[in-house]
């Protein structure tokens, strides 16, 4: 792990961006927050596009897995790698596929830099006739199961978070490696601190040229197994 990360005050913070098949969105990113905060990418086995990576780990720290592997087990990767650091307070989580507008990325730096022990998710409005459908329908039976469950409305798959280092230790219990790892954290929290977590309203943001990863069938099956521990 490179050694000139920078210190703010007196404590490290991280910022991880898990991706698969970059595009220029994540050069955006990483220019705009690359002297705030330090970054780790994770490509998780791109195939495409992965010209994006060239000269970047001068700027972040760049991990590969050889082959797609899940943005959970992604997201653990770099938990590992952060907690072999001394004084880190904890880590932002961005989509660096333009989900997540800069502005919004940088309302949660904000926020979480003030309050290193609030766990803090970015929260969306879903309108059917502006969001893709399988999007739509899998956030919103998340969400109202969620809600069901647990008496509390979670945008359940929104990835822009905050997340607190005894929330990074936490979340390597987690046996899931998919996309259902965000939900598990959620649960976590829900049941053991509800208290600490914080919303930041957020733009919902869909672009077209967009692709998703996400597997309607398979990723929500794996996201229903969550509710079931």
């Amino acid at each position: 792990m490179k050694s000139n990360f920078t210190e703010t005050n007196k404590s490290l913070k991280f910022l991880i961006l898990p991706i698969k098949n970059p595009s220029e969105e994540l050069f955006k990113i990483i220019n705009y927050f690359h002297k705030k905060l330090n970054i780790i990418v994770i490509d998780d086995g791109s195939k495409i596009n992965t010209h994006f990576f060239k000269g970047i780990n001068k700027k972040v720290l760049l991990i590969r897995n050889k082959k797609n592997m899940g943005k959970g087990f992604s997201i653990k990767k770099a938990f590992r790698l952060i907690l072999l650091k001394k004084n880190v307070s904890g880590a932002i989580i961005a989509d660096s596929d333009g989900q997540h507008a800069i502005n919004d990325i940088e309302k949660i730096y904000k926020f979480f830099s003030k309050n290193p022990k609030k766990f803090t998710i970015g929260q969306r409005k879903f309108k059917l006739l502006k969001t893709p459908f399988r999007n739509y329908i899998g956030n919103l039976i998340s969400s109202f199961i969620f809600l069901i469950r647990f008496k509390i409305y979670i945008d359940t798959q929104c990835g822009l978070r905050g997340i607190p280092i005894k929330y990074i230790k936490k979340s390597l219990r987690i046996d899931a490696n998919d996309y259902s790892f965000e939900l598990g954290q959620l649960i976590d929290l829900i049941l053991n601190d509800r208290d600490n977590l914080k919303f930041i309203t957020i733009k919902t943001i869909y672009k077209k040229k967009i692709k998703s990863y996400f597997n309607p069938i398979l990723d929500s099956i794996s996201i229903m197994k969550q509710f079931q521990k």
